[in-house]
């Protein structure tokens, strides 16, 4: 499933989720440079972990490129509540929100 959001018929944002049997893996969390720091990509982050609680789930999990040092400062600083690091190799990395953190 994807998401996004648009301005006047153009998408500034966009968004992948797949729901898992126990978690909802958020991908290709992206917004237009010109639209960046106007908290649009955290409320998509929040929408899908709205979705995921609505579904009973408690885990949201997502992978960063440790190439691009700013994902994983938006998904720890800005987001709040993502920053349990686990290597998936020398490129990229997964973090996750585990358990109640989810319901904020």
């Amino acid at each position: 499933m994807a998401e996004g959001y648009s301005i006047y018929n153009v998408y500034i944002s966009y968004s992948q989720l797949t729901f898992q049997d126990n978690y909802v893996y958020i991908g290709r969390v992206s917004v237009l440079p010109s639209h960046r720091g106007k908290g649009i990509g955290k409320m998509m982050v929040r929408y899908i972990e709205s979705l995921a609680k609505d579904n009973g789930l408690s885990e949201a999990r997502l992978e960063v490129r440790f190439s691009v040092p700013s994902n994983a400062v938006f998904y720890r600083e800005t987001i709040k509540g993502y920053g349990r690091f686990e290597s998936m190799g020398c490129r990229m990395g997964s973090i996750r929100r585990i358990g109640s953190k989810i319901n904020k």
